[in-house]
């Protein structure tokens, strides 16, 4: 974006840079601001947080536009240019929408003076990073949700974080019904509580599996193969256990029945 911009406004409140004379369309986000709130802005901006232009000019403090955690990182990017003499300022910063979902976006602000008033005019848009990252993030809660293996994660002390869709139908208790509880007592109805669920439950190692026939809610039996591992963070350092259950038993019933034919 130059440096030297300058917004112009139309009686459809639509904005344009203008650059090296000319008056062009600009695709992203176009604001200015001046005392705290947004004196204008194009309707590219608008979307970006969710609202019509006229819910925005001068009724929307920034403070409540800028996400919390990043409000300081934005006074410093304004105080950089009213302050300190910079020309440019660029900084990524997350905003709150009007469904009160946050956006991470790259916000460019230059400064605009005149004889009466000094303002701020700036340019926003997507940052690509960060929607790639919530992309694929968005894709993995939608895979963990439709494999057929059900997933369990716990805390340290084995208290229920996360279960899967899947995992709740096969042991017929809601996810509400789970979170809280410790992964222990999923298996009080265990039909054959043994040594192999003493080990799952007190392993030796970082990773374990096993097979259990486990009583379902509805009082029907499966047979279910248990894998355990630990997820440790960088420092190699135990923060978290995952459970996974897959049903096998009409691989089991068709085993029986080659074995008996």
């Amino acid at each position: 974006m130059n440096k030297n911009m300058s917004l112009e406004s139309n009686s459809q409140l639509e904005y344009s840079l203008k650059v090296e004379g000319d008056f062009i369309p600009h695709p992203n986000g176009v604001f200015e601001i001046c005392d705290g709130y947004i004196k204008t802005c194009n309707i590219q901006f608008a979307n970006l947080l969710g609202y019509t232009v006229e819910e925005i000019i001068n009724k929307k403090p920034l403070v409540e536009i800028i996400h919390a955690d990043d409000w300081k990182i934005f006074e410093k990017q304004i105080d950089s240019l009213l302050l300190h003499g910079s020309e440019y300022s660029e900084q990524t910063i997350r905003i709150v929408q009007k469904n009160n979902e946050h956006v991470t976006l790259k916000i460019s602000l230059s400064k605009k003076q005149n004889k009466f008033s000094t303002s701020l005019i700036g340019s926003a848009v997507i940052d690509a990073g960060s929607k790639n990252r919530e992309t694929s993030f968005n894709l993995l809660k939608l895979a963990v949700q439709h494999v057929h293996e059900g997933i369990v994660l716990t805390d340290m002390s084995r208290t229920i974080l996360f279960a899967n869709e899947p995992f709740t139908k096969m042991v017929g208790y809601s996810l509400d019904e789970l979170c809280g509880k410790n992964v222990g007592s999923i298996f009080d109805n265990c039909a054959n509580i043994s040594e192999k669920w003493t080990s799952l439950l007190y392993p030796h190692n970082d990773r374990y599996n096993c097979e259990l026939v486990f009583s379902r809610r509805d009082g029907s039996h499966s047979l279910f193969e248990v894998k355990y591992s630990v997820i440790k963070d960088p420092n190699d350092t135990p923060i978290s256990e995952l459970f996974t259950f897959s049903d096998i038993s009409e691989n089991d019933r068709a085993m029986g029945e080659l074995r008996r034919n």
